[in-house]
């Protein structure tokens, strides 16, 4: 298992690991931390499998990925790839997204959520399981855009904003159902629907 965050400052502004220190502080494992031009992803690895990756994000060919994933059917994956045996998880969502682009994820069996950061297109991929078992909070606002794999650590993150939605709130308490799938409590955070993706550029989300 993984815990896994990432911002997108497309306005210029600086990252540097310490950015990401609170957000991962609660999780197991150490943290680490890769940026690239102006995009950072930190993830907190406890790895129950041994073809689980033992440290995220990577670097692989000009993707910067994180992935909290278990992948089922890596034995076929690991044949139309061409992959070594000991090709980690992390690796083959990697080299399907190469292989496949944005389809990837209709190749992939498991429980999964993962953002993939193309640095050619200058475009940013986050996608969760079909299950919906790995959960994956957002947050965009102009020129700047950040994930996580829990709201509490995206809270965490610098320049997202601890701001109630008095609307989901009392649409919540009214009618004592859970609000709708991809709104949460918190103004301007939403959750990726399980079975979705979503595709992040320049021009917005």
């Amino acid at each position: 298992m993984s815990a896994i965050c990432g911002i997108w400052r497309m306005d210029g502004a600086p990252l540097h690991p310490a950015d990401f220190t609170s957000a991962l502080a609660l999780h197991a494992g150490e943290p680490h931390t890769l940026i690239q031009s102006g995009v950072g992803f930190a993830c907190a690895n406890q790895p129950i499998f041994r073809h689980e990756a033992t440290q995220q994000p990577s670097l692989i060919d000009h993707l910067l990925i994180a992935a909290d994933a278990r992948i089922d059917n890596r034995a076929d994956l690991r044949g139309q790839l061409g992959l070594a045996g000991d090709a980690n998880d992390t690796e083959l969502i990697a080299r399907a997204y190469l292989h496949w682009g944005s389809a990837c994820a209709e190749h992939l069996i498991g429980d999964y959520a993962f953002a993939i950061y193309d640095t050619l297109q200058q475009r940013l991929l986050c996608v969760r399981d079909h299950a919906g078992v790995r959960p994956l909070y957002f947050y965009q606002q102009a020129g700047y855009f950040a994930f996580a794999s829990s709201i509490k650590a995206l809270l965490e993150l610098p320049g997202v904003p601890r701001a109630f939605d008095e609307r989901e709130i009392a649409a919540f308490l009214i009618d004592m159902t859970n609000p709708a799938l991809e709104t949460t409590f918190y103004r301007d955070i939403y959750k990726l629907r399980f079975g979705y993706q979503l595709m992040v550029d320049p021009d917005g989300v």
